[in-house]
């Protein structure tokens, strides 16, 4: 039996930064946004409501970072995430690429966010 990269996969690969970030920092929000992570890309890949637990509590913490932070690179960075993440949603097809885009420029983006939020 062969184990074959599946797109939730390469999700998960995407909660690293903000593991080593919850390790130096002890953030709340990288703790969250780990286990909501986990339980939706590795346990639960299929399930339309974990899904959108993971998408609710994403956008509660992407306003509460803003608000905290009121910062403007803080603010572009998040609304440059949500746009991918919205683009990728309704006109990417192909599974894997789609998860490459969802790491790069929806967690990466929005790490970067979180980064110089200070939060």
């Amino acid at each position: 039996m062969y184990c074959m990269l599946q797109s939730y996969h390469i999700c998960a690969m995407g909660l690293i930064p903000y593991m080593l970030h919850y390790i130096q920092t002890n953030s709340w929000i990288s703790y969250t946004v780990i286990n909501n992570g986990l339980l939706f890309h590795i346990l639960f890949p299929k399930n339309t409501i974990v899904k959108w637990y993971d998408i609710t509590c994403n956008t509660a913490l992407i306003v509460y970072v803003n608000i905290y932070a009121s910062d403007p690179f803080v603010f572009l960075w998040s609304c440059i995430a949500c746009t991918c993440f919205i683009w990728n949603q309704v006109y990417i097809k192909h599974e894997l690429f789609k998860a490459f885009i969802h790491v790069i420029c929806v967690q990466g983006f929005l790490f970067k966010a979180l980064e110089l939020s200070e939060v």
